[in-house]
């Protein structure tokens, strides 16, 4: 976890199988963003902490109690997914499809909850459909999505595997997490919330 004080706290969920991942540092920047506004920020990514492969009937297993405790308690969210064939990957679509366990929850799902979504892939087109589709996905989980959306395409000259290259990428990044933490912060009670559990490391 990183960041301090009494902020939302904001939790990435997303990158891809492969270590360091370009998607993986999109979702960075975006919590860094978060972090100038005074959040709160943690990151479950998908290539240290995979969830086994989501099915309803069966008992959540440790990582997927974890993943579950996490989300509870986070105000908001920032995702970011490789596009594959014009869509989400599958290891963040299971990732998402593990808070389906949360519709008993009051409220339900991912109610009064806010989420920023980003994606990376190649071309014009595929990181715009995958970004519009966890905006699908985050609206059928009731959350609040923010008007930003930053689909990335990934040529060298955008991404390296290092860092992000383009300024333009990197300042809309970091709006993506400042926004997420003002309308977070303008949906929270003034009480504020509880800390955020140390399920992991932050980032």
């Amino acid at each position: 976890m990183s960041g301090g004080g009494d902020g939302v706290w904001v939790l990435g969920l997303g990158g891809s199988t492969r270590p360091r991942s370009r998607s993986r540092l999109v979702l960075e920047g975006a919590l860094a963003g978060a972090r100038t506004a005074g959040a709160r920020t943690s990151l479950w990514a998908v290539d240290e902490e995979p969830l086994p492969f989501h099915t309803p009937e069966a008992p959540p297993d440790p990582a997927t109690e974890r993943f579950l405790k996490a989300v509870r308690a986070a105000d908001a969210f920032v995702w970011c997914t490789p596009a594959y064939h014009g869509s989400v990957s599958a290891p963040v679509k299971n990732l998402l499809d593990h808070i389906d366990a949360l519709r008993q929850d009051r409220p339900p799902l991912l109610a009064g909850k806010v989420v920023g979504v980003a994606s990376v892939g190649d071309g014009a087109i595929a990181p715009v459909q995958a970004a519009a589709t966890l905006v699908q996905i985050a609206h059928a989980l009731q959350a609040l999505v923010v008007p930003l959306q930053v689909p990335v395409c990934h040529g060298t000259q955008t991404l390296s595997d290092e860092q992000i290259v383009d300024r333009g990428v990197a300042a809309r990044l970091g709006e993506l997490g400042r926004l997420v933490v003002a309308t977070a912060t303008a949906l929270r009670p003034a009480t504020g919330g509880p800390a955020p559990p140390s399920h992991r490391p932050g980032r």
